[in-house]
């Protein structure tokens, strides 16, 4: 899951104080971090621009609510009407601790938190806001030392994910470099192996997404064994917020923070072209497992294979583009797995004219572009007439039809076994691109 386009990961250390926050220099928030759980908030209002500010997710959490002038303000279940003459709200937010993000996930000092939740932020977009971020006494503060941040106004940007009471450490494999942090109050989690998995999973992201950088990764317990969804917050660098449950002691089956790692690799396409971004995801994170050592080349297929067969069973005659744009389970995972069969496909004909998809990522990801319109530009540039044909096959007609053409050019028996004929095509898919 994504949020909000946000400017990344910040990380506080342990040693939170109490203090009086002053008011911002300029319009925006200044935000600190007290004992226990506290976030001390205070809103300078810009001239003008008074009237309704709302929380995301309600005013759970808030506390102490006040504005100068005093008892300026209507406040609603959502947010607040300020009158004209506001110039500084004011409020405390209480994290509730456990595994809701949107509240405050932790506890014992170590705390993460998403700011789009406790955050008063204007119904309409307003420009040149900023952002104070402080924590007295703390040893660590990132990405920015500063903690200042300007919220752009066409994204209604935020901070993103904060974790304070607990230290970031980095990680580097195969070119690809993270910085993480754990907040293991109550979990099983032997440190040891908790890193040699991360050690895996960035060696693995990096054969197929290797122009990410520095991911920030917030690693979160949850009750059981099982993992839950990451949440990618885009930006400079992005932030995942990784669930894992509290009891799981063998890493080695887990799966869902290398795709978040292809997520965050990627700029957010919008919903209505979720079969592009979700899709990537899905091609890239099994391309991975094949190209790391952790599955055969006939174990991905046949993931891959099956997840798609199981895929379009749901879809009916449907198109991939109209389930693009469809609500519910079934129309989800028709997309996902239309728009990884798409760009399967998609990297073949590439690979036969010397090119990779992850190439053509590459550059979309640089040019902070990802969409249909951006794609087959590209595609176009490097490969005059293939993207055509491709979309009309996997977007126009029933999605997934074109499933088991596809695996039989790469030799996939109904079986599982693999065949000859389709060797070249599967060495194509082998290995990293050579043009890094």
């Amino acid at each position: 899951m994504r949020r909000l386009a946000v400017v990344g990961l910040v990380v506080l250390a342990a040693g939170c104080q109490t203090r009086d926050p002053a008011p911002p220099r300029a319009p925006g928030y200044r935000v600190t971090c007290l004992d226990g759980g506290v976030l001390e908030v205070s809103l300078w209002v810009p001239l003008g621009q008074a009237g309704r500010w709302e929380w995301a997710h309600g005013r759970e959490g808030v506390e102490s609510l006040s504005t100068e002038p005093e008892a300026a303000f209507e406040a609603t279940a959502s947010g607040v009407t300020l009158a004209p003459k506001v110039r500084e709200v004011r409020y405390r937010y209480r994290l509730a601790g456990g595994a809701d993000l949107a509240r405050g996930a932790g506890g014992n000092g170590a705390w993460a938190v998403d700011a789009e939740s406790y955050l008063l932020l204007p119904r309409d977009p307003v420009r040149g806001l900023e952002l104070d971020l402080r924590s007295p006494g703390a040893a660590q503060q990132l990405p920015r030392p500063d903690g200042r941040y300007l919220l752009e106004p066409s994204t209604q940007e935020t901070p993103g994910l904060h974790v304070h009471g607990v230290s970031a450490r980095t990680l580097e494999r195969g070119g690809l470099r993270a910085r993480w942090v754990a907040l293991t109050g109550g979990s099983r989690w032997s440190e040891p192996r908790l890193e040699a998995w991360l050690a895996k999973t960035l060696s693995e992201a990096a054969s197929v997404v290797p122009w990410l950088r520095d991911p920030l990764i917030a690693l979160l317990p949850r009750a059981g064994a099982g993992e839950g969804a990451p949440t990618i917050y885009p930006g400079a660098p992005p932030a995942i917020a990784q669930p894992l449950g509290q009891a799981t002691v063998d890493f080695s089956a887990t799966w869902a923070l290398l795709r978040g790692l292809c997520l965050a690799a990627l700029p957010e396409a919008a919903p209505e072209e979720r079969w592009l971004s979700e899709g990537a995801a899905t091609y890239l994170q099994h391309l991975a497992s094949w190209r790391s050592g952790r599955r055969t080349a006939a174990e991905t297929l046949g993931r891959l294979r099956d997840g798609m067969i199981r895929a379009a069973a749901g879809a009916g005659r449907d198109s991939l583009r109209l389930l693009a744009r469809s609500d519910g389970d079934a129309a989800y995972a028709a997309s996902y797995w239309g728009g990884a069969l798409l760009l399967l496909d998609l990297d073949l004909e590439l690979h036969a004219r010397g090119e990779a998809l992850e190439e053509v990522l590459a550059a979309l990801a640089a040019r902070g572009q990802l969409s249909e319109a951006a794609l087959r530009a590209e595609v176009e540039a490097r490969c005059p007439g293939v993207f055509a044909p491709l979309a009309l096959a996997h977007l126009e007609g029933p999605a997934l039809r074109a499933t088991n053409g596809v695996f039989q050019r790469l030799g996939l028996e109904r079986d599982g076994s693999l065949s000859a004929s389709g060797a070249a095509a599967r060495a194509s898919l082998a290995s990293p691109s050579r043009k890094r």
